[in-house]
């Protein structure tokens, strides 16, 4: 129930509370549109809001309604008046353009009339063309006639199309796609041509530039493709003579010259690396443009095989090469990618400065690098071509790196070249491996010619047969000479490395195998060592390593040589191990063999130091030397003092091994060169001024001793064996011709340390 209180508004009377409670409930829940409130005024309720709302809603539809139908209805009657003007619009150009046409086309057709002009002819065979109105049509693309060809009769299109020309731009673009002249309508561009065959024509201004595609014609064709591609530019004011690389004349053009921007290699002046083709010209002519610049003075060979039919000495070159002060570079591309075959000449490249002058002013310095040297004159085996690979007299301060011999007498000769550097040179099938002389030659005081030099990872290697008068190595009158880590092999009857005269000097590092027929480093005097200079001294030896080799042999003439941290390894499997006569020393490992010829005790330095016993090892071998009949030697175990020994002759055919020996200490062995000790006969044929002997009996003999034979020797040392054959190298010439004259030599002695 209501209280209707009539309570001013903000009343807080509880019945005012519950009537504005009951109020609020109708209005909210109530179905009626509207109700009093406690005041009496009457209140919509949301039923009544809600029913208003769709009233209005209702309402507005409608009107939008009505408002689109009259919107759409004005729209399609403007639509009809628009698309009406269009069309009366559109038929009125329609009709003034179809009047315009007509009016062009007659007046085109006037001017055509006026001008003669036909209209073209599909091409077909016996169509006759009088006139140069007269045109034919072909692939869409419209012709008339040359006018040198006027009249003619069409034959076939192979035939005629020399004879026809493309009207308007057509024209134009047969001209630019002519491979001959095309790219030279457009100026400021660069023209591509085939071959130095096709370069008839002189540059459409200074500067002008071609790009050649190759050196000879045909090039597609062939295996081995394009050579001797490069930019050329043109120079209108030159006259230099085309030496067919750097400069190229047109014919009929006395003044201006197509001239390569970048001389790269021998294939620019024509060269070949086939194999086939003779590069001695090309290489001469390009040799004549390095040599001539300012600046870079290098002659470069790409990877290839090139062939030549005469060596390259240049100093026999047809120009002088100029001032000396200046290097001059000889570049391969590698040992496996640039070979040089030679077939002829005893230097098959080389400088010898005496040939031109030999004064100072006429030495040169040449960098040589990057190549395989071979000699087609090479038969295999011991078959060697007769030429030395590498030859140069007065070459100084020179560099020669990563070169590989193969089947030359020699590999290298150098005298007058102090201050080079060799560095990778790879030796085979060579007599002589690299050879120094140090004599003065003319234009040089009389001074060492080889100092100093250095070799740094050569590999020497020998021909593994039974050559005679050669060597890996040989140094002759020389100071500061130095050999590093180097590798010899296969030179069985003659030294790996050979010092004569030589002083200051060291071989560090080497490794010699199969060098067992003979020493593998040779150390003496030369001459008759009257001179100091003659004399091998202060030489140092290190860390050798000496397989199947026969170690160091010390002959006179040899002072102050140090060798220390050794390895050598006597090959047991030698033919010649039975009777070796080197004498073993300790303070290494493995076995040390080292031969001393007639030194004199009283004057010799040698084991001086390096044999002390807290060097040595249990199981070393400690060798000797000899003088006068007497033997001294270094105990191994005691003091370390000299102690002499005498010697017991051997029987014949005695074989002397270390295990014939107590196994309780170092054992020796020693070749007496003092007086006969007893002798073993065998016979010989000789020849007058040769050192080569047949002998009979080889079993009996071994490196190193000395021999006599009636009628032909006296006495000389052996140097080497061909144990197959018999034949025997000597260190002296035979003074006779003589045929089974008995021989006699000087057996080994050989007593245990005591």
């Amino acid at each position: 129930m209501a209280y209707n209180t009539g309570n001013p508004i903000g009343s807080t009377s509880p019945k005012d509370l519950s009537d504005n409670a009951r109020n609020l409930d109708m209005l909210v829940l109530g179905p009626d549109p509207s109700y009093l409130d406690r005041k009496g005024v009457p209140r919509k309720s949301w039923k009544g809001m809600e029913g208003e709302h769709d009233a209005d809603q209702i309402r507005r539809e409608a009107e939008f309604d009505a408002d689109q139908t009259r919107r759409e209805s004005e729209f399609d009657a403007d639509q009809g008046r628009r698309e009406s003007e269009h069309d009366e619009d559109q038929a009125r150009r329609e009709s003034e353009f179809d009047a315009a046409q007509e009016y062009r086309e007659d007046q085109f057709n006037e001017r055509m009339d006026a001008s003669g002009y036909e209209p073209p002819i599909p091409y077909a065979p016996g169509i006759l063309l009088d006139r140069t109105t007269k045109t034919v049509s072909y692939l869409g693309n419209e012709y008339r006639a040359k006018s040198s060809f006027i009249p003619m009769t069409t034959s076939s299109w192979a035939t005629d199309e020399a004879k026809l020309k493309l009207i308007g731009d057509d024209s134009l673009r047969q001209q630019l796609a002519d491979p001959a002249v095309g790219a030279s309508n457009v100026a400021g561009t660069s023209r591509n041509v085939d071959s130095l065959a096709a370069l008839t024509f002189p540059g459409r201004y200074n500067g002008d530039t071609v790009k050649l595609l190759s050196y000879y014609a045909g090039w597609a064709a062939t295996t081995i493709g394009a050579t001797g591609a490069g930019d050329l530019y043109w120079s209108s004011t030159s006259t230099a003579t085309a030496d067919g690389g750097y400069a190229y004349a047109v014919s009929g053009v006395s003044v201006g010259r197509w001239l390569r921007l970048d001389v790269v290699d021998v294939l620019d002046y024509g060269g070949m690396g086939d194999d086939v083709f003779d590069n001695y010209a090309a290489t001469v002519n390009y040799m004549k443009y390095a040599f001539s610049r300012d600046t870079v003075r290098k002659v470069k060979f790409p990877a290839g095989r090139f062939r030549f039919s005469q060596p390259l000495i240049f100093d026999s070159l047809p120009f002088t090469l100029v001032q000396y002060e200046h290097r001059f570079a000889f570049e391969g591309a590698g040992v496996e990618m640039t070979r040089l075959t030679f077939s002829s000449g005893t230097r098959l490249i080389g400088w010898d400065f005496q040939t031109i002058g030999g004064l100072q002013t006429d030495i040169r310095r040449f960098d040589v690098s990057g190549f395989t040297i071979t000699d087609t004159r090479y038969a295999g085996g011991i078959s060697f071509s007769p030429a030395t690979a590498l030859s140069f007299i007065g070459a100084p301060d020179s560099r020669f790196k990563d070169i590989f011999v193969i089947g030359c007498n020699e590999g290298f000769f150098g005298q007058a070249v102090f201050g080079t550097h060799i560095t990778n040179i790879k030796t085979k099938y060579t007599r002589r491996g690299l050879t120094f002389l140090g004599d003065a030659v003319a234009g040089f005081s009389n001074t060492d010619t080889v100092s100093p030099i250095s070799m740094f990872r050569c590999e020497i290697m020998g021909s593994a047969a039974n050559i005679t008068d050669g060597w890996g190595l040989k140094v002759m009158n020389a100071i500061s000479f130095h050999c590093n880590e180097c590798r010899f092999e296969n030179w069985i009857n003659v030294p790996s490395i050979w010092f004569e005269g030589v002083r200051g000097s060291s071989i560090t590092k080497p490794y010699i195998e199969g060098s067992y027929a003979t020493h593998a480093i040779r150390l003496n005097g030369r001459g008759t060592m009257d001179n100091e200079r003659d004399i091998t001294r202060a030489i140092d030896i290190t860390s050798p390593r000496f397989y199947d080799s026969l170690g160091i042999v010390f002959f006179p003439g040899v002072s102050n040589v140090n060798v220390k941290d050794s390895y050598f390894h006597l090959g047991l499997s030698s033919p010649i191990t039975d009777k070796t006569s080197n004498i073993h020393v300790a303070g290494v490992s493995g076995q040390l063999g080292v031969v001393l010829h007639d030194i004199d005790i009283d004057n010799s330095n040698v084991f001086t130091s390096e044999l002390e016993p807290a060097e040595m090892i249990a199981d070393a071998r400690f060798g000797m030397f000899s003088r006068n009949g007497v033997y001294y030697g270094r105990k191994s175990t005691v003091d370390g003092t000299w102690s002499a020994f005498y010697p017991t002759t051997l029987s014949a055919g005695k074989t002397i091994l270390p295990s014939n020996f107590a196994a309780d200490g170092a054992f020796m062995g020693v070749v007496e060169r003092g007086g006969t000790k007893g002798t073993i006969s065998a016979t010989a044929t000789t020849t007058s001024g040769s050192n080569t002997v047949t002998v009979s009996n080889v079993a009996d003999l071994y490196p190193t001793t000395f021999i006599s034979i009636s009628g032909a020797i006296v006495r000389a040392c052996v140097l080497s064996i061909n144990r197959s054959t018999g034949v025997v190298i000597l260190d002296a010439n035979c003074t006779a011709s003589v045929s089974g004259a008995a021989l006699t030599y000087e057996p080994p002695v050989i007593r245990r340390l005591l």
